[in-house]
């Protein structure tokens, strides 16, 4: 069996963009829901969740590939359902977690 290097192919480069904007996506939703939206904390919002997308994607990554798909769901669903419940308890309490 051949090891190849890390992101070397472009389906590697898609994985981390996928998980880039996916987080980049859930986290714009949550701020247009909870809060005002401006240009500063748009900079800022895309700067901390492209970064947190590509360490999940990162992670995807590191499966081997039969592993990488089913992986790379059940990251996407977790962080989902991160969102989700950070926007339901903030709606409730009014605070982050």
């Amino acid at each position: 069996m051949r090891r190849r290097d890390a992101a070397k192919s472009p389906r590697d480069f898609f994985c981390l963009g996928f998980f880039a904007l996916s987080v980049f996506y859930m986290e714009l939703v949550f701020k247009l829901f909870s809060s005002r939206l401006t240009l500063p904390g748009l900079g800022l919002t895309a700067l901390f969740s492209v970064a947190a997308g590509c360490l999940l994607g990162g992670i995807c990554l590191l499966l081997p590939a039969r592993a990488r798909r089913a992986g790379g769901f059940a990251l996407i669903f977790l962080a989902a359902l991160l969102f989700c419940t950070q926007t339901v308890y903030h709606g409730i309490f009014r605070e982050y977690l």
